[in-house]
């Protein structure tokens, strides 16, 4: 008898997923728990839980909003809380409030992803240009579909970052916990730059000692 030969099926053509009308901005790869390893440290070690761990379902959610709007040297400045405000003729404006504003309006292009982003940042924007992003989704079109999807993920902001975050400095011992979706928030907000106070490359400025947070600098080319 002679064997017959093994037969494969071809795999089936996968869709676009971006041209999906049920995509969503989920990471389905990733484990559903998150795992805190346990390490030793030594008394002057800080470590901050940016979640509570529920020890029913072993998954991380975010804290009571209790000290959420912490504004001083020790952590973050969130582009949310309510002291992130600009004085303009004799008038308090709240930079969240226009980031939320310019962040549902539509952004359907990298001039609506412009006009958005520099709505917001009025000192910085001359430095500014988006020519990288251009590019990039003029070589990915599909990605402009994405625009608006990061932009609703950086407007939760208030809802999944509730409890300060500690700034990790020289020196000094300590690590922070966050969920992935804190962390994709808050890139979100890079993305869009809404980190306002984050632009100066000043020796002499608050955060000249870390590194840039707001991705406008990736996006421009000179």
């Amino acid at each position: 008898m002679s064997a017959k030969k093994a037969t494969s099926n071809p795999k089936p053509k996968t869709s676009n997923a971006f041209s999906n009308p049920l995509f969503v901005w989920e990471n389905t790869d990733s484990p559903s728990s998150v795992v805190i390893p346990k390490t030793v440290t030594s008394p002057a070690y800080v470590h901050t839980f940016v979640n509570k761990n529920d020890d029913e379902s072993k998954t991380l959610t975010p804290q009571s909003p209790s000290g959420a709007n912490t504004w001083d040297n020790e952590h973050a400045k969130l582009p949310c809380s309510p002291n992130n405000v600009l004085k303009r003729a004799g008038k308090t404006i709240s930079i969240w409030e226009s980031i939320k504003s310019a962040l549902t309006s539509p952004i359907n292009s990298v001039d609506d992803f412009m006009q958005a982003v520099y709505s917001y940042n009025v000192i910085n924007f001359q430095d500014w240009n988006c020519k990288h992003l251009s590019a990039a989704l003029h070589i990915k079109p599909d990605y402009v579909q994405l625009l608006p999807k990061i932009a609703q993920l950086a407007l939760r902001l208030p809802e999944l970052v509730t409890k300060p975050i500690p700034l990790l400095k020289r020196g000094a011992e300590g690590s922070v916990t966050l969920s992935q979706l804190q962390i994709a928030c808050l890139l979100a907000n890079a993305f869009y730059s809404t980190f306002t106070f984050r632009n100066s490359r000043d020796p002499q400025s608050e955060y000249s000692n870390f590194p840039l947070v707001n991705f406008a600098s990736l996006f421009s080319k000179w």
